[in-house]
């Protein structure tokens, strides 16, 4: 799915768009943060200055976790959801280096 959408114009800045289509709002499930991963595997690639990140939604950036989710957390073991939340961690460290 494409979640996300990188625009580079000009040479030292990346514009990085979010926008879940057919939803109202942006939630940070799973397939998005298989695809932010992705992104930002690319980006860390390359050298710009600036990474902007912008919302599609007008009004809002991101409503937060899918829910659904987020209460399917408490099916799993205690193993799994450290799993789970240690790659939402990793993911967000990498975007801020």
């Amino acid at each position: 799915m494409n979640f996300f959408q990188l625009d580079e114009p000009s040479d030292r800045i990346a514009v990085v768009t979010f926008d879940v289509p057919g939803k109202k709002v942006n939630t940070l499930g799973q397939p998005v943060q298989d695809e932010l991963k992705h992104l930002i595997g690319k980006l860390e690639t390359k050298s710009f200055r600036g990474l902007l990140f912008r919302s599609g939604k007008p009004g809002q950036f991101i409503a937060g976790a899918d829910l659904n989710e987020l209460g399917a957390l408490a099916r799993m073991t205690a193993d799994e959801a450290t799993h789970l939340l240690e790659r939402g961690h990793e993911l967000f460290n990498r975007i801020s280096r």
